[in-house]
């Protein structure tokens, strides 16, 4: 196995997520997972296996930012009227009971990180996605490591405050 093969093997799974994650739709998190793979694989300069899953977790989340970019520039001429929905990813569970119990979960977890201010959520995927440190954050979002930290912290509590409103509700 080449090394290539390796590191799709290794960090695709985790790499898919955090783009379904960020995108919240299936075809725009298909063409960010290829094209952060075919920019890493296709890297000019000598890249550390020790290194290259945080090099290709930063290309996506950089990737995601510039095509966010450009749809807002495009939205201004030609408004788009629909929003796509994140597909939960959940384990099977043993029971159709725990599937569905588990899946409702997800979706309301789901909900609550794509409820987050954009500052926020970008934080908390790289954090409990990623694997990402509070330093290689700070670096990635060229952001002093306090703020990060900070918006960690922030987010945390908004999540929990959301989860607790909707427990209330049902």
């Amino acid at each position: 196995m080449n090394f290539n093969q390796q590191m799709i093997q290794e960090y695709g799974p985790d790499l898919y997520r955090f783009c379904l994650t960020l995108t919240k739709d299936r075809g725009r998190a298909d063409d960010l997972y290829q094209d952060s793979f075919v920019l890493a694989l296709t890297y000019d300069r000598e890249i550390d296996p020790e290194g290259f899953r945080s090099l290709l977790f930063r290309i996506a989340h950089r990737k995601w930012q510039d095509g966010r970019r450009k749809w807002a520039r495009r939205n201004r001429i030609a408004p788009e009227t629909s929003e796509d929905l994140l597909l939960s990813l959940v384990d099977q569970g043993p029971s159709l009971e725990d599937q569905v119990l588990e899946r409702e979960k997800s979706k309301e977890v789901n909900r609550a990180i794509l409820d987050l201010p954009d500052p926020m959520r970008e934080v908390v995927l790289l954090f409990y996605m990623a694997d990402y440190s509070l330093k290689e954050i700070a670096q990635s979002l060229d952001l002093p490591e306090g703020t990060v930290k900070s918006r960690l912290h922030y987010a945390k509590e908004t999540l929990k405050e959301n989860l607790k409103e909707y427990r209330h509700d049902q």
